[in-house]
């Protein structure tokens, strides 16, 4: 019976992240639109490199 509990909260926290990002990626878009994309900043872009 512990196990559903524990599994019910590993899926509503999974959920909570994933709403978390979509939220991120819509308000950078819409910053973007506007033409106050965040990727002018510095910090921004150098946080969004990938190491190749």
């Amino acid at each position: 019976m512990m196990h559903r509990a524990a599994d019910s909260g590993v899926i509503g926290v999974s959920v909570l992240y994933l709403a978390m990002l979509f939220a991120i990626v819509f308000y950078g878009d819409r910053r973007a639109d506007a033409g106050r994309g965040l990727a002018r900043r510095g910090t921004i872009y150098a946080l969004s490199l990938r190491p190749t």
